[in-house]
């Protein structure tokens, strides 16, 4: 699976969308906060965010990097990228930045080895979606709609799971998204996830999940852009599950 830097993509599909418009000349591309609302208004999909602890979580970075590969995952020993499919872009800490497209490695994973499980920034992160003393179990993928200010999000659970469950969960996670997505956005015409949809085919899959309340992910849209803008860097997207302008640019224009 090839993975690029979340700052690098957005920068880049701030360019893609200057030279249709032939304003290279005259605009800059370093506000990253303008980057990445550009980017979401151009990805016509969801986003997923994959919330583990590197060293305590092992099931879930065997699933992303097989340790068989540990030199470098690419599509034929990781699974991830095509799993999620090409209208979900999923996100993921990243120990070193990929400033161009590369195959993802077990450093990449290794984002807070040594800081306790509870206090792990991708566990921060989950907990946001929640209202206050909601806590969710760990590790988990978050399902949501936006990447600036989500307005729905379910929480998948990949707690007591191998590394097969944790495959299998999130391969039907990531297939009962795609058949509850809506290109119509129920009627107002953008593209969107019928949520409550959603819920009941992952009950019906007896797939673990909890529903983000409504508290919990207005708390999350007040903090989740600014978490997005401060971690940017930090944060790498899966190449191949990206749409729109961002697949332009992931794909170097090729179709």
């Amino acid at each position: 699976m090839k993975i690029i830097s979340l700052d690098v993509l957005a920068r880049e599909t701030a360019y893609v969308e200057a030279q249709k418009r032939n304003l290279t000349a005259s605009v800059g591309f370093d506000d990253l906060a303008a980057n990445l609302k550009l980017l979401q208004s151009r990805h016509e999909g969801m986003y997923a965010f994959l919330a583990f602890h590197p060293t305590v979580d092992v099931a879930v970075a065997n699933y992303l990097v097989p340790p068989v590969a540990s030199s470098g995952a690419d599509d034929s020993t990781s699974s991830v990228g095509m799993d999620a499919g090409a209208d979900i872009m999923l996100l993921m800490l990243s120990k070193a930045a990929a400033p161009q497209a590369r195959n993802i490695t077990r450093e990449d994973l290794g984002v807070g080895v040594q800081i306790k499980r509870e206090a792990h920034r991708a566990y921060k992160l989950a907990s946001r979606f929640f209202p206050t003393g909601r806590t969710p179990r760990f590790p988990g993928l978050i399902l949501f709609d936006k990447l600036i200010a989500p307005e729905e999000s379910i929480y998948v659970f990949l707690d007591n799971a191998d590394e097969n469950a944790v495959r299998m969960i999130c391969r039907k996670a990531f297939e009962a998204t795609r058949a509850c997505y809506d290109p119509n956005g129920k009627g107002l015409g953008k593209p969107a996830v019928d949520f409550p949809r959603l819920a009941a085919r992952l009950y019906t899959l007896e797939i673990p999940y909890a529903r983000c309340g409504e508290n919990g992910v207005r708390s999350a849209s007040l903090l989740f852009g600014a978490w997005i803008v401060k971690n940017a860097k930090a944060i790498v997207t899966a190449i191949p599950k990206l749409v729109g302008a961002a697949k332009t640019v992931a794909t170097g224009g090729a179709s």
